[in-house]
């Protein structure tokens, strides 16, 4: 089973189910041919609600189907899964009440705690985990409104690796340790992370537990603070909604949040209370993941001409707003290369939690199946699929079967698939791969891009040998031979990397975008 394809996934899974595609077609409510292609790889599961329904008829978690936690030796996630196990034995104990002897002076826990915030406000989620084994205790014996701060921490931190065991267990902690601390905004800081780490699956479970967390916190609304926790809670309420198919109550919640949106404005310092940055900047980049969840892509890339997030200084907010552009514009699979643009700008932001993001990256494995097909196509007949289908639509006689036969110099003549070991499919083959290595983004282990330069060079050195052969007849197009020999080129020297600029924002695009810029940027 390939843990890093949605589709694989799936596939396992239904056939460990012993179901036809046309079955688990019907019990999630989808057509064959879109379980077809998720499962091939030429697209990707858009949607949550989609996500449950699926794992709801294989009779299996979100999780499993998302790959999460994923391989504990990932370089990636390898620092985190060290951490978890020792996180896991100081949640137990916390919840328990025990309590251990505090190894650092007040000032000096205030100040960690400080820069696990700092941490957290740049999304550098995999520097948080080491902290967390020593820092969960110290917090629970200095005090509750402490040990809050440091739960709500670890479960921003967890829920982003994919431990939502670990992180629902931190934010229940965080919302029993405010409580007690009598800390208003603190609690419902802790009720936000506790909306957001509860299952996927829950989703009606989780709009509730946030209407219950809205009416708890009226009783405070006069505190500024509070009222930005509240439209936190709005938010995080909506995208439950969107998941669990009620759009009006969604977009009330969106609605209220604008109200104290508009009266609070952005944060001055672009971070607000508990670093949430919560303003109409970020009420927008909500309503772009609702659209998103709602199937509306295209309006997410109308509101994305509406909403800049310059004005927020969480890196979060930034990548979310590419990230959520990039998806609805690969939607369709005719924007690809504007989609790719907004996931680079995305992976640049915040590399790690990129990688990790599942969404984003089965949206990227989806667009490279697509160029692929495009690269064989364009390969084997010299054009683009989208050319041969309108020329397959011109009227003409049928052949056998309901085909289409096509007429050349008076001849009746049917175009033949090219051979599995031809050249020129092997050729385009390898061409879709190094422009995978080259433009995807995943490439940010250094040896293993090495190792993949390497790689890359070997094999496109002897297909480059073969398809100089077919050049001059023609059955090769010549911009594939000039994009092999480009690349065979940046394989020698290990350059597999961005080597033009946006004019403007001076963020590296990849080959083929030449200075496109998305949105009002």
């Amino acid at each position: 089973m390939n843990a890093d394809h949605i589709g694989a996934r799936i596939a396992y899974w239904r056939r460990r189910r012993g179901v036809t595609q046309t079955v688990l077609a019907g019990l999630a409510g989808v057509s064959q041919s879109y379980i077809s292609h998720v499962e091939a790889g030429n697209k990707n599961v858009e949607r949550r609600a989609t996500l449950v329904a699926l794992a709801r008829a294989l009779q299996v978690a979100v999780a499993d189907l998302l790959g999460q936690p994923g391989d504990p030796t990932d370089p990636l996630k390898a620092g985190v899964a060290e951490a978890a196990p020792a996180i896991r034995v100081a949640l137990i104990e916390i919840e328990e009440g025990e309590r251990r002897t505090p190894q650092r002076h007040p000032d000096e826990l205030a100040a960690a705690i400080g820069h696990l915030a700092e941490l957290r406000s740049r999304s550098d989620y995999a520097s948080i985990a080491p902290l967390l084994p020593s820092l969960l205790p110290d917090a629970a014996a200095a005090g509750c409104l402490p040990l809050a701060q440091v739960a709500y921490q670890a479960s921003a931190c967890l829920r982003r690796f994919g431990y939502r065991d670990l992180a629902l267990s931190a934010a229940r902690i965080a919302v029993n340790a405010a409580s007690e601390a009598e800390e208003p905004a603190w609690l419902g800081a802790a009720r936000f992370a506790h909306v957001l780490t509860l299952p996927i699956e829950a989703a009606v479970t989780t709009s509730k537990v946030a209407d219950r967390a809205l009416a708890e916190l009226q009783s405070d609304a006069a505190d500024v603070e509070v009222r930005q926790v509240l439209g936190q809670l709005h938010m995080s309420a909506s995208l439950a909604s969107a998941v669990a198919g009620r759009a009006d109550d969604a977009q009330a919640h969106l609605r209220a949040a604008e109200l104290e949106a508009e009266t609070l404005g952005d944060p001055d310092d672009g971070l607000g209370f508990n670093k949430m940055a919560f303003g109409p900047t970020n009420v927008g980049l909500w309503r772009m993941a609702v659209a998103a969840e709602a199937g509306e892509y295209g309006r997410v890339v109308e509101l994305s001409h509406q909403v800049n997030p310059a004005p927020l200084q969480v890196v979060d907010r930034h990548q979310s707003y590419w990230l959520d552009l990039g998806r609805a514009l690969a939607h369709s699979g005719k924007t690809d290369r504007e989609a790719l643009v907004a996931f680079v700008r995305a992976e640049r932001i915040a590399p790690v939690p990129f990688s990790v993001n599942p969404m984003a990256r089965d949206a990227i494995v989806a667009m490279v199946h697509r160029a692929r097909r495009r690269a064989v196509s364009e390969a084997t007949f010299g054009r683009s699929p989208e050319r041969r289908s309108v020329s397959s639509r011109r009227p003409g006689r049928r052949g056998p079967r309901g085909t289409r036969v096509r007429r050349c110099e008076g001849r009746r003549q049917r175009p033949r698939p090219p051979r599995p070991d031809c050249p020129r499919r092997r050729g385009a083959m390898a061409l879709s791969m190094a422009q995978l290595a080259a433009t995807a983004g995943l490439r940010l282990d250094p040896q293993a891009d090495q190792a993949a330069a390497v790689a890359a060079a070997t094999a496109l050195a002897t297909l480059l040998a073969e398809l100089e052969k077919h050049e001059r007849r023609g059955t090769v197009p010549p911009h594939t031979v000039g994009l092999l020999r480009s690349l065979l080129d940046r394989a020698h020297d290990g350059s597999c990397r961005y080597e033009r600029e946006d004019p403007e924002t001076g963020v590296p695009l990849p080959p083929g975008v030449d200075g496109y810029r998305v949105g009002r940027r």
